[in-house]
């Protein structure tokens, strides 16, 4: 956060992508296991989000999106969303759009 507020200014969109999915039976998975699924799964994105929150509502704007998928364990679907999002978030200058 703090090297994208002094190169650009502000923070206007944080997006947290990360997951972490492995395909167990409810059998299987020891303490490890899911300590590393709550780690990725719940607690990356509470921390993130705890981080921007505060820049966010100092500059009464801001998006914080939190997705994730096993879709990008393929192929043909890593990233086909990501520009989508950024695209619409552009003024058309290339520059962030502040319309709310």
């Amino acid at each position: 956060m703090e090297t994208t507020l002094l190169k650009f200014g502000r923070l206007d969109i944080s997006i947290h992508n990360a997951g972490w999915v492995v395909y167990q039976s409810v059998q299987e998975p020891t303490p490890d296991f899911l300590q590393r699924a709550i780690s990725i799964n719940l607690e990356a994105p509470t921390w993130l989000a705890q981080a921007a929150f505060p820049i966010m509502k100092r500059q009464n704007y801001g998006r914080i999106v939190l997705t994730t998928s096993d879709r990008a364990i393929y192929q043909q679907y890593a990233l086909s969303g990501l520009p989508v999002i950024l695209e619409i978030t552009r003024d058309g200058r290339g520059r962030p759009s502040h319309n709310k």
